[in-house]
């Protein structure tokens, strides 16, 4: 399956349409679709998630490449930083991280896919 190129208001609709899929619809989230410098994390993030769980807040980047990395999925991207806001609220032990990457990145891969995209 050749990969979409997004434009912002392609990236908005898609950002609605999977808040409301995975039911966050009482978070007040705020989505970036960035240049990679504008990400915090380490140079191989395609997104990052920075939340507030008490007000129900969140800030989403997610990567803009514009085609330039053929790994980057940009929906699966957007489904796995909304998933940390799901399973933020099970308080893991940091030294769960990866497990808890792993399952991220699972569970974003099936949505897509059942989805039709990815």
């Amino acid at each position: 399956m050749a990969k979409k190129n997004y434009k912002n208001n392609d990236f908005y609709d898609l950002c609605i349409y999977w808040q409301d899929i995975l039911r966050l619809n009482s978070w007040e989230i705020e989505y970036l679709f960035c240049n990679k410098c504008e990400l915090e994390g380490s140079v191989n993030n395609y997104g990052e998630c920075d939340m507030d769980d008490l007000n129900e807040e969140a800030t989403i980047r997610v990567w803009n490449d514009e085609g330039k990395d053929p790994k980057h999925d940009i929906e699966h991207t957007l489904v796995h930083e909304l998933l940390h806001i799901i399973l933020s609220r099970l308080d893991l032990p940091s030294k769960k991280c990866k497990t808890e990457e792993q399952i991220i990145n699972s569970l974003a891969k099936t949505l897509v896919k059942l989805r039709g995209g990815g």
